[in-house]
């Protein structure tokens, strides 16, 4: 008995030259896949020596179609065609057309960035602009839903630089402030930032960015007269005095009389004669005595006097009462807004 089987399934190899049948496929797909994937084909063969194994099966990657071959027990095959649709790739940024490294200070910029992908493909991206960037991104996408950002020169700017001027303050070696510019898109072609001192004009300072817009910021520099540093005590509209007298303004023995306004010194003289008188700016004179005799009367007496002079100063000296003061002319102050 399993003699007559052995022969009969042998007749059967030998006699059987047809092909089996591609049945079901397993995991076989219309829509694109992104890792690889085992496909699975089901053998059929009705008649003859029949399939070697129940299914066949590969994996694929990277292909929109595939095939399996399968096999009977004769050795007969037929190539099965499955739809895999798998793409791994990762899509590759291509050329960027309307992106520019030359700035644009209005309108719009409209970027449109090729790509390539694998198999599944990959459609080109346009953006649109309409605000300040030096660079953007497009994300290109694959038929299988791969992405990749890709980096284009967008170059607009169409606002100033900003910049201030700050720290004002004033002096009489000239005005000193801070100036402060920045840009964060096209960054500064002319920065005029920093420390500034001994300004004594009006002065306007610029800064431009690289797109070539310019923007201002201006320091308002006035003048006046003032005291110089010592001479805190102002004396007439183009000098200045010490608080600290430097002398007296009357001469050695005169002392000043607030109420005249001068420089006074008391004197006592003796005199004789037959008259009596001591003359203007003294006192009634004292008689002292008076003798007489053929040639006349003779008398002696005394007279108190006061003797005034001017309270001055010398040149470069101002005087106040009975003091003079050290003078120094003016100086040029200068402030800013």
């Amino acid at each position: 008995s399993v003699t007559i089987t052995s022969d009969v399934t042998k007749y059967a190899n030998a006699t059987d030259q047809t092909a089996p049948t591609c049945g079901t496929v397993t995991n076989g797909s219309t829509t694109w896949r992104t890792t690889a994937q085992t496909i699975s084909v089901a053998c059929v063969e009705a008649n003859g020596s029949g399939c070697s194994q129940t299914s066949f099966s590969a994996s694929f990657t990277n292909t929109k179609t595939g095939s399996i071959t399968i096999s009977d027990n004769a050795g007969n095959t037929r190539s099965c065609s499955v739809s895999a649709y798998v793409d791994t790739t990762t899509p590759t940024c291509g050329t960027a057309s309307g992106a520019s490294t030359s700035w644009i200070t209005s309108g719009t910029r409209t970027i449109t960035q090729a790509c390539t992908a694998g198999v599944s493909g990959c459609a080109s991206v346009s953006n649109t602009w309409s605000t300040d960037a030096k660079t953007g991104t497009i994300t290109v996408t694959s038929g299988a839903g791969k992405t990749k950002s890709c980096t284009v020169n967008v170059y607009r700017d169409a606002s100033k630089p900003t910049i201030s001027c700050t720290g004002i303050s004033g002096g009489t070696s000239g005005v000193s402030l801070t100036v402060s510019a920045s840009d964060g898109v096209s960054g500064l072609a002319t920065d005029p930032s920093g420390s500034k001192s001994g300004v004594k004009t009006t002065t306007t300072y610029t800064a431009k960015n690289g797109a070539g817009l310019t923007n201002t910021c201006t320091v308002t520099v006035t003048t006046s007269q003032v005291c110089p540093s010592g001479y805190p005590t102002n004396w007439s509209t183009t000098q200045c005095r010490k608080n600290t007298s430097s002398g007296s303004a009357c001469s050695s023995g005169y002392t000043y009389n607030s109420s005249a306004g001068n420089c006074q010194k008391t004197t006592t003289t003796s005199h004789s004669g037959s008259s009596p008188s001591c003359g203007q700016g003294c006192n009634s004179p004292v008689v002292s005595g008076c003798s007489g005799g053929s040639s006349g009367v003779t008398c002696n007496w005394t007279c108190t006097c006061t003797v005034t002079k001017s309270a001055s100063c010398s040149s470069g000296y101002g005087r106040v009462g009975g003091y003079c003061y050290q003078l120094a002319n003016k100086v040029t102050s200068y402030s800013g807004s």
